[in-house]
């Protein structure tokens, strides 16, 4: 053997060695040049359900040690809770009867979907994290940088309904947390300064209630009033609190905000407000005086003194109190509980027995992804392309090649180095000819519109990306969206029915689809294959004129009226959908171009009697009844569903924009001037007040508000669920006990029917007080349909 070869030899020895040494024995792996672990408490709490819920992830750094790491929101129910340990595989697993996909097996487990945001944090330290997300994330971890799971623990869901407070002092927050709502308390989240409230509705989508009281609203910028507006035109609760302070809380709102205007501060008794919790007592407090804004009500009242005011919009509600729960005399006393009880609890809606859920944003159950086709794969090469290609290859790798090296060149020992030469040059032409035929970055996307006064539209885009190239990648949306990883979600309901859309969802290696929240949130995807598919959602609130101005009557069975679009754009395949507490109506709408009126006068049909269209157009009407669906069970407020055009698209993927296609619908709540009938379908039940507790039974007054024209009609309720059932009579201001009368022919014997006259309706109410051994929220009464 020569000297070079066994210098060669001893440097391939060297290498081998190096690599050894660092694979498996440097010192940089070891605890001895390593600070030491982190000593870490971590604790997660959710408050509410709904779209959109509000995650607070609290960490203690107990050492001396920085934390410098990750604190990770995962959607799993599995929990590593030991220091240290490794993470554990999500239970999703693909069926076995796909097999593997070529020469790789398709993965156990889908893309681990978590919520990541980076902390650094000092010895003996603590600090807390707030992420709003879907309300199915059931575990957070503390991570170092390589991916070890410091602290584990599972998210608390507390039973708790999500109000935020502005306020200037802590006193409304510190009385709200008295407040229970049928065993449901409230979680409370304070801003105490003007600077410190979102100025974007989407930033308030995990809170139910809003609470403005004692906070000078003048300070506010245009773009966190029109938060408010748009929080509340989306389906939110706001309270507003007058008082002795209404000057500063009150008069600098939006006047089309506001059920009473105040314009002076009178003294009175507050004995109604503890009679509607079933108390006596008597009570004074300032009270501002004023007039009640158009199509506002009073809802309470003592001695000619507006007390509690409160007024329609969009989807939501505002409630006005007109006195100041939170300022002397009030404060410390039971009746300032009273009124809190009452103000949230009126603008709640509770349906199935659920808690009280946002619902400003829409959210990933709105839409039927069951119902979308999936992304399609990557489009073969075309065979006279491949086969010229091949054939070439071939011809120069051996016979060219050959001829070339012995008879011209006459050097035939090049053959070894020319012929895996050739290879890579026509592997790398082949694999650059495909990614430019094949590569073509694309999402399928879906987007829905929830449209609000003012301009204000809800909107939830879920995007279907389909990757031309392997590797991670990055996902951006654009500021003020809230981002949620769903290829996990859509691999379960895809698991079964669909086999090459489990494996463009799978990929050939399990990866990460992580959101980075923040004011440019983004969604990082690791590992992700060639060809295969990765979908996420994004919510966000803007402003676009979309929609119908609809003015709409019932008169003997017919629903009839005008709907003029207002947009620019053409809105088609349009239907009103109700719900009667039993069944869903229908009634479709003539399509809209741009500026169109459209009168309308049908019968409301049940929503499984079609049209009997093929094609396209049955399939969208089938997704219109899902969305309408899941908007009837958030809010049984009647709704108006139809498609319009793809709005202009914000995901860039790698900084790159993809090619588009897609489906645009939206959804309208409407409401009626004037009904007399088919009141189940556009009346509402609110829990007007309530006092109890789960071991002794309830006491609850229920408002029914009914549309403009509602005359006498009959009031079913189940006897079962409500005992000793009493009607207010407003002229006479006392309770009367009501004695039903037997169901008649063809109604559910369960029923008990009572006559409501024209005296037991003011201001379009109807007050009922019950004793039940849970808080219903008024799931027990039926009105005529």
């Amino acid at each position: 053997m020569k000297a070079r070869h066994l210098v060669g030899l001893g440097a391939v020895g060297v290498a081998a060695l190096a690599l050894v040494w660092y694979l498996a024995l440097a010192p940089s792996t070891g605890a001895a040049v390593e600070p030491g672990p982190s000593e870490l408490a971590l604790t997660a709490t959710q408050a509410g359900s709904g779209s959109w819920v509000r995650y607070v992830i609290a960490l203690k750094n107990l050492g001396d040690v920085t934390f410098d790491g990750e604190v990770v929101l995962v959607n799993r129910s599995d929990v590593s809770a030991v220091p240290g340990a490794t993470r554990v595989p999500l239970p999703r697993s693909v069926p076995s009867v796909l097999g593997p996909v070529g020469g790789a097996a398709i993965p156990a487990v889908a893309p681990d979907s978590a919520y990541q945001v980076h902390l650094n944090l000092p010895g003996r330290r603590e600090t807390a994290v707030s992420i709003f997300a879907p309300p199915d994330y059931a575990v957070a971890e503390a991570r170092d940088n390589r991916g070890r799971a410091l602290a584990s623990e599972s998210v608390d869901h507390a039973d708790a309904v999500p109000v935020a407070v502005l306020s200037g002092t802590a006193v409304a927050g510190s009385q709200l947390t008295e407040v229970t709502l049928g065993g449901s308390g409230l979680s409370v989240f304070s801003f105490d300064r003007p600077k410190t409230v979102p100025s974007d509705a989407a930033q308030l989508a995990g809170y139910a209630t809003i609470v403005v009281d004692q906070f000078d609203t003048a300070a506010l910028t245009r773009q966190q009033v029109q938060a408010l507006r748009d929080f509340v035109g989306l389906g939110g609760n706001l309270v507003v609190v007058a008082g002795s302070s209404w000057r500063s809380t009150v008069v600098p709102l939006p006047g089309d905000l506001l059920p009473m205007l105040p314009t002076a501060t009178t003294s009175g008794s507050l004995s109604a407000v503890a009679a509607l919790n079933g108390r006596t007592v008597e009570a004074r407090a300032p009270i501002a005086a004023g007039t009640l804004g158009p199509g506002a009500r009073t809802v309470l009242s003592e001695a000619g003194h507006t007390l509690v005011a409160e007024l329609d919009y969009g989807a939501g509600q505002v409630v006005e109190l007109a006195f100041d729960p939170a300022a002397a005399p009030l404060v410390g006393t039971k009746t300032a509980i009273d009124a809190w009880t009452q103000a949230v609890g009126r603008g709640l809606i509770v349906i199935g027995g659920r808690p009280a859920a946002t619902r400003t944003l829409v959210g990933p159950e709105s839409l039927p992804l069951d119902l979308f086709p999936p992304s399609l794969d990557s489009p073969l090469p075309s065979p006279w392309l491949v086969g010229p290609l091949l054939l070439a290859y071939l011809i120069i790798v051996a016979p060219a090649n050959y001829l070339l090296l012995r008879q011209r060149l006459r050097r035939p020992a090049l053959v070894w180095i020319s012929t895996p030469l050739i290879a890579l040059l026509f592997a790398s032409s082949f694999y650059t000819i495909g990614g430019a035929l094949q590569g073509t970055l694309r999402d399928d996307e879906v987007q829905l519109f929830k449209v609000a006064p003012d301009g204000a539209v809800a909107n939830f885009e879920y995007n279907q990306v389909l990757f031309p190239s392997r590797g991670n990648h990055r996902l951006e949306l654009g500021g003020g969206s809230l981002l949620v990883p769903m290829t996990l979600q859509t691999y379960e309901d895809f698991a079964g029915t669909c086999d090459s859309c489990l494996i463009q969802l799978a990929g050939v290696q399990v990866g990460e689809e992580h959101v980075l929240p923040g004011r440019e949130p983004v969604v990082t995807e690791r590992g992700v294959a060639y060809g295969s598919v990765r979908i996420i959602g994004a919510a966000a609130v803007q402003h676009r004129p979309l929609g119908v101005v609809a003015h709409l009557s019932i008169a003997s069975g017919v629903l009839q009226g005008t709907l003029v679009n207002t947009g620019p754009q053409a809105l088609r395949d349009l239907a009103v959908y109700a719900f009667d507490g039993l069944a869903y109506d229908r009634v479709a709408v003539p399509d809209l171009p741009p500026g169109a009126t459209v009168n309308l006068a049908a019968v409301p049909t049940s929503m499984g009697s079609g049209t009997g269209r093929g094609g396209k157009s049955a399939r969208e009407q089938v997704i219109a009844s899902a969305i309408a669906l899941a908007a009837l069970a958030q809010n049984p407020q009647p709704v108006l569903v139809g498609f319009t055009q793809l709005a202009p698209g914000k995901l860039l993927v790698d900084g790159k924009v993809p090619v588009r296609a897609g489906l645009a619908a939206f959804e309208q709540p409407l409401a009626i001037e004037h009904a007399d009938g088919m009141l189940a379908q556009w009346s509402r039940v609110r829990l007007a007040g309530t006092t109890g507790n789960a071991r002794d039974g309830y006491q609850d007054v229920y408002d029914i508000e009914l549309p403009a024209g509602a005359g006498a009609f009959s009031l079913a309720y189940d006897p079962r669920s409500y005992k000793s059932v009493e009607l207010y009579d407003w002229a006479a201001g006392a309770w009367r006990a009501i004695a039903g009368s037997p169901p008649s022919a063809g109604t559910a014997p369960s029923r008990v029917s009572v006559p409501i006259v024209a005296g037991s309706i003011q201001d379009r109410l109807v007050r009922v007080r019950v004793k039940e051994a849970k808080v219903t929220w008024g799931a027990g009464f039926f009105l005529p349909s």
